[in-house]
């Protein structure tokens, strides 16, 4: 299940494409962070080599920007179709890449390589990690703040032919991860969702769980059209586990 980066979702893809000269669609990978107002995408392939409009206007830093205006200034009366609220898109094309952004300092920092970067956070890196090592495809991972559980991850895969959905929970060190895999199938098999009362065992069927390092990473048995799922509850804060207490 390929998530489009930030409001991508909510979009005309085509009018995005239209707009600004490339299509997410079109990478051969891509990356995306946001934690509002913030957002920042990188692309590799067709959209690092794509002729950008002419309608993009090039800073004073050496930067793009499609639309005028501050960073984040909205204008819900103008073109919304690379920003639903109308804000100015920031663009750099360095290093094969593609990087976009609202924000000029974060696509600054991008491009001169200066600051650090979320592989820099041993939380998210070894959820990215447990995950690669699943074969997921594509990956949303999110952090929570939380000392027991500060970062989960969701992928997804097609194996045999058959979606397979992964579900990622960083416990911080090995030993507690060893620890926890019993209560995680427990919240799974038994638990039910705080949301809908529903057991998690027919929301999200248990396939197996697997210390991987720190983290703990659990196969869901995901029928075609449900593989968002586990997505969905994460983002109510109704996942198995991190609600078991």
């Amino acid at each position: 299940m390929l998530v489009p980066p930030g409001d991508g979702a909510n979009l005309d893809q085509a009018d995005y494409a239209e707009a600004t000269g490339f299509s997410w669609v079109e990478s051969s990978w891509f990356a995306s962070a946001s934690a509002p107002p913030d957002e920042f995408a990188v692309y590799a392939g067709p959209p690092a080599e794509a002729e950008l409009p002419s309608s993009a206007t090039e800073l004073e830093d050496g930067l793009l920007s499609l639309g005028e205006g501050e960073d984040y200034q909205t204008n819900i009366d103008g073109d919304l179709s690379v920003d639903r609220l109308g804000r100015p898109l920031r663009l750099a094309q360095e290093r094969d890449r593609l990087a976009t952004s609202f924000s000029t300092p974060m696509l600054e920092s991008w491009r001169d390589e200066e600051g650090d970067t979320l592989a820099d956070d041993d939380s998210l890196a070894a959820v990215a990690a447990a995950l690669d090592d699943s074969g997921v495809a594509s990956a949303i991972l999110q952090t929570l703040g939380e000392e027991d559980v500060p970062t989960v991850g969701i992928g997804w895969a097609v194996v045999d032919g058959e979606p397979q959905v992964s579900v990622a929970y960083d416990l911080g060190s090995d030993d507690a991860a060893q620890d926890a895999v019993a209560d995680i199938e427990s919240a799974y098999t038994d638990g039910s969702s705080a949301a809908t009362q529903q057991p998690y065992a027919d929301l999200v069927p248990f396939a197996g769980a697997e210390a991987v390092g720190r983290v703990v990473v659990v196969q869901v048995a995901a029928e075609p059209g449900r593989v968002m799922v586990p997505f969905t509850m994460l983002q109510q804060q109704d996942l198995p586990y991190l609600t078991a207490g």
